[in-house]
């Protein structure tokens, strides 16, 4: 992971995870898992799938970079300043999966539970909130460090103090 560089005694910049977390549900709703024919699912019918997936993933990044700040960006539900500006703003996106939705509950208890703070700004879109708060930490001296599939989010890049990690 690219830090700020160091110089004679200077410390690197700290890292604030930010999580675009409504990219990796979705990557992970969508994902095939090897064979399967159906999503993961408990034996009352609850599919899990991203829950596992995204669980994983969050594991991983915890254990690997054990950061000292960090984040789970959500969507708000309410709609947002585009919607106001333009009334046919992705009017073409069909709604959100009730097999999708209804994991998204549990997805926020395991943050809750991985003592990774959750939020969600009404009137904003995630990738809104993650870009203004990447911008406030480079102002502080921070690295932040966007954890995101989403292509879109790395043009946020200015290395080295926002990075984009997959």
């Amino acid at each position: 992971m690219p830090q700020k560089g160091s110089s004679a005694g200077e410390k690197p910049a700290e890292r604030v995870f930010l999580i675009d977390s409504m990219s990796h549900i979705f990557r992970a709703f969508y994902a095939p898992m090897a064979n399967r024919a159906a999503p993961l699912q408990t034996s009352k019918g609850q599919v899990t799938q991203a829950v596992f997936i995204f669980t994983n993933m969050l594991r991983k990044l915890l254990s690997d970079e054990k950061p000292k700040y960090i984040a789970a960006i959500f969507e708000s539900k309410e709609k947002t300043f585009r919607h106001e500006a333009f009334t046919d703003y992705k009017a073409n996106r069909q709604q959100m999966p009730d097999d999708l939705a209804s994991q998204l509950p549990y997805i926020k208890r395991l943050c809750e539970a991985f003592n990774v703070p959750t939020m969600s700004v009404p009137g904003f879109e995630a990738d809104d909130v993650i870009g203004a708060l990447a911008v406030q930490a480079a102002n502080k001296g921070l690295q932040a460090v966007i954890v995101s599939n989403d292509k879109d989010m790395c043009q946020m890049v200015r290395d080295p103090l926002i990075v984009c990690m997959r």
